[in-house]
């Protein structure tokens, strides 16, 4: 409350570093210890939405116009719909909207995630959201760049398990 965040009485952190503009956090939300948060405008845990312990999730924050100054509509958010998860030991850069939709797990460890790579014929770095879609797995060793999507799982394969 002292930072203006909104957390729900049931939401829990461990012993983590959380330099965020805001941080919501719905029923049952939870993030794990030893992990370090920085830079992003908006960091967002639905419903029993989880991070879990030791990920590295920052962005370039939106105040600071030294890079991205064409990209008026850039957001760096990370948003965790309701159980979804991100386990342990990842590195995520939200310099632009990470979107984890409901009760997908991006799972294993040692997983990365860049919104930001360089435009080489513009000769500037630029930034593209990245979705994971609901229902959807992300294992152990992935590396998504900027404007990549995990499709959801269609509802009938949802239903073979």
């Amino acid at each position: 409350m002292i930072f203006g965040y909104k957390i729900h009485p049931t939401a829990r952190i461990g012993f983590s570093i959380i330099l965020v503009d805001r941080l919501e956090m719905g029923a049952n939300a939870s993030i794990g210890s030893l992990s370090v948060f920085k830079g992003l405008s908006l960091l967002q845990l639905d419903e029993s939405g989880h991070i879990g312990n030791l990920n590295w999730i920052t962005a370039y924050p939106k105040n600071d116009t030294q890079f991205y100054t064409t990209e008026k509509d850039r957001r760096p958010e990370l948003i965790i719909e309701r159980h979804a998860a991100v386990t342990n030991r990842h590195l995520i850069d939200c310099s632009n909207t990470v979107l984890i939709e409901e009760f997908a797990t991006f799972a294993g460890w040692r997983s990365k995630v860049l919104t930001h790579s360089p435009h080489l014929s513009q000769n500037k770095q630029t930034t593209r959201p990245i979705r994971i879609g609901a229902y959807s797995f992300v294992g152990t060793g992935v590396i998504l760049l900027g404007g990549s999507a995990v499709p959801a799982t269609q509802s009938w394969e949802r239903a073979l398990f």
